[in-house]
């Protein structure tokens, strides 16, 4: 089987930049049908041959004459600022914007997760140079990118907070809220940071995170909503989805390499909704399992990192469409299991044997395909293996991890209140003697490779 390289030539670009422009300009309110898709889409070529427009554009314009939009309202209504009549320099610009917030956001999580300077220019230079989801996004010009900044700054509004506040979580809610609007994949991401605080014992935080993301979603809409001028535009795109797989069934040589494309396709097996349902299923119970061990206890520093890492990693393995840039928001599981150890520990080999193996997987995997064209459904369960093996590692970390101190507020989580529990003659208090780690102790404390606690951080 031949593989196409059918995603080129920021041909996703080229859709959000086309849809603006024709909604902005009240050329058309619904997108989403088969016959408007190719009405705009055959109205911008024909404008794009007979402008003389430059061969970027031009090549765009032939290659969609039918359209694919599948994007939400709010994505096409917030991509105006792009659109200024000159395609190949908007494209340009917003490449260059797109790599900017990638770096930045990168290398804060790296800096957060205690690599340094040598260790964050480091792990920011090799994901620029050999990690292939982050090329692929370039290249056709998506938004993974920005997502990825933008799911940063929603992890750097929960890094300081703390067990029954309410304002932070409302904040970072409200923010994924519309990230959410703008891509619905974090839709899971929502999901895990909630269910794990709910978990743990919890209540003032889910449920003012909850609430954040319903007023940042519905903020989110109305904007659309004014920018179409009409609020069907939310039906005719939610439409347009549940047809999403008929309309466009891409196979794994085209780019999708969905674990369940890749199944059917290349093994025959067809699991429909059974995949994703089960999927979340085991989720909520791995998740169930590690966070209540933990009841009571103050999130350890950067746990919030490996909560979305993992809401990421479940919405590419349960999708039935996942281009090879989508991946790209896997690097919240890359920077996580590649992080030091700290000063006077050491990193257990086997975890890190698996770390880095799935790291080259998901890295370097989809592009083997290049090489071996005659079955690309094996190189897209290589990547999803390597996917795969970084989730089962960040829920084992989060079950391992030394977690702070019990949390105090006994309106939080007064079942599990041991801050005034007694203790032996001359011993420290749970408290003082509460350790946070992104890596776990031996259980004897002593002789061990594992490294030895920090100390305790507000998060």
């Amino acid at each position: 089987m031949a593989v196409t390289i059918r995603r080129a030539a920021a041909v996703d670009f080229y859709h959000f930049w086309l849809m603006g422009a024709v909604v902005r300009a009240g050329e058309a309110q619904n997108v989403y049908t088969p016959a408007a898709r190719i009405e705009i889409g055959e109205r911008a070529y024909q404008r794009a041959v007979r402008s003389g427009a430059g061969p970027a554009l031009r090549r765009a314009a032939t290659k969609f004459r039918r359209l694919e939009t599948t994007a939400t309202p709010f994505l096409y209504a917030t991509f105006f600022p792009f659109v200024t009549g000159h395609y190949e320099r908007d494209r340009t610009v917003f490449n260059a914007l797109g790599l900017l917030v990638f770096v930045l956001a990168l290398a804060a999580v790296a800096w957060r997760l205690g690599y340094g300077t040598t260790g964050t220019l480091v792990l920011v230079g090799l994901v620029l140079l050999v990690f292939e989801p982050l090329r692929s996004d370039v290249r056709v010009g998506n938004v993974n990118r920005l997502q990825f900044g933008a799911l940063v700054l929603y992890a750097w509004l929960l890094w300081t907070t703390t067990a029954g506040d309410r304002v932070r979580p409302a904040l970072a809610g409200g923010w994924l809220g519309i990230a959410a609007l703008w891509k619905p994949n974090l839709v899971f991401v929502i999901g895990t940071v909630s269910f794990v605080w709910w978990v743990r014992g919890e209540r003032a935080r889910p449920w003012s995170h909850l609430a954040g993301v319903a007023a940042g979603a519905l903020a989110a809409a109305a904007y659309a909503i004014a920018f179409f001028g009409t609020a069907r535009v939310w039906l005719w795109w939610l439409q347009a989805a549940a047809r999403l797989t008929h309309d466009f069934p891409v196979p794994v040589g085209e780019g999708n390499f969905a674990p369940t494309r890749v199944l059917e396709q290349g093994f025959g097996v067809r699991l429909g909704v059974a995949w994703p349902i089960a999927l979340v299923a085991l989720l909520g119970l791995a998740l169930r399992r590690t966070a209540s061990s933990r009841r009571g206890s103050a999130p350890v520093d950067g746990e919030i990192l490996v909560l979305v890492g993992i809401g990421c990693a479940v919405s590419l393995l349960a999708a039935p469409l996942a281009w090879l840039h989508y991946y790209l928001l896997g690097v919240f599981l890359v920077a996580w299991v590649l992080r030091p150890a700290p000063r006077g520990g050491a990193v257990p080999w086997p975890y890190r044997v698996a770390g880095v193996g799935a790291v080259v997987a998901l890295s370097m995997g989809p592009l083997l395909q290049l090489f071996v064209p005659s079955a690309p459904y094996r190189w897209a369960a290589f990547g999803n293996g390597g996917l795969l093996v970084l989730l089962l590692l960040g829920l084992y970390d989060l079950g391992r991890l030394e977690f702070g101190p019990p949390i105090r507020d006994a309106s939080v989580c007064p079942s599990t209140n041991r801050s005034s529990l007694p203790t032996k003659p001359g011993s420290s208090s749970p408290s003082a003697t509460a350790r946070s780690t992104p890596w776990p102790r031996s259980p004897k404390g002593r002789g061990s490779t594992w490294p030895r606690s920090a100390p305790p951080s507000r998060v």
